[in-house]
């Protein structure tokens, strides 16, 4: 059973969202928030596995309340009537943007994502030509760079260093759009700046508050965020 939470301020839109779930029978409505402070309140209270929020909300926003520190991170599908809050939503790894007013086809499919994420599963797309190099200019030097050659990636502001057991290679790209088209049985995302090559990890362990400490074989250390617990915990099948 996949526990939800709709958190909008506005009654007719958290109905509408309660109408179309009533047609998936693993999809139970555990809670509710008129805006983003009963949100997070209503969010500590049932730790739901998917929420559908609004964004433009008093008090504390969409994108403030997904910042809030939760000891569960639940999978996050928005919707509203703003379609330029777009790029900014998958920026934090919402699994669908769901512009109102949208149908029962339209929430099924997001559903579908989150359903796909809740189980670890890449998410459903027509593409399975995962990438295997990138084209890097460097110095002025066009260079190939073997994805299965990186340790892991980093992400900071716009762009992205990519680890190698040689040296770093820097790219114009955003982490989430380098993520979608990477094979998710080798590489995994950990942190909201870290995706690493499964490959190349020596041992995980757990930390704390769903943190994991992650060694890699050329030494380098990296502490995984807790809204990535769910990732590790499948991909490794450990279990706290």
């Amino acid at each position: 059973m996949i526990r939800l939470v709709i958190i909008d301020d506005e009654e007719l839109a958290r109905s509408r969202v309660r109408r179309l779930a009533s047609a998936h029978a693993d999809l139970l409505v555990v809670g509710e928030g008129s805006c983003g402070i009963t949100g997070e309140e209503v969010i500590r209270e049932h730790t739901p596995d998917l929420i559908i929020l609004d964004i433009d909300m008093p008090g504390l926003d969409g994108f403030e309340l997904i910042r809030s520190d939760f000891p569960r991170m639940p999978v996050v599908i928005f919707s509203t009537a703003y379609p330029n809050y777009a790029l900014s939503a998958f920026e934090v790894d919402a699994v669908d943007y769901l512009l109102k007013p949208y149908n029962q086809n339209r929430f099924d499919q997001a559903l579908s994502k989150a359903r796909a994420a809740l189980a670890g599963r890449p998410l459903p797309s027509a593409n399975h030509n995962f990438l295997s190099r990138l084209e890097v200019i460097q110095r002025g030097i066009l260079h190939q760079v073997a994805l299965d050659r990186v340790t892991h990636v980093e992400a900071f502001g716009n762009y992205l260093k990519l680890h190698t057991s040689s040296g770093f290679f820097v790219h114009r790209m955003a982490l989430s759009k380098l993520e979608v088209q990477l094979d998710p049985t080798r590489y995994l995302r950990v942190h909201r700046s870290f995706i690493i090559n499964t490959s190349f990890v020596d041992s995980i362990s757990y930390q704390t508050k769903g943190e994991y400490s992650i060694l890699l074989s050329n030494g380098i250390r990296l502490i995984s965020g807790r809204k990535y617990q769910r990732n590790i915990v499948h991909h490794t099948k450990v279990h706290i």
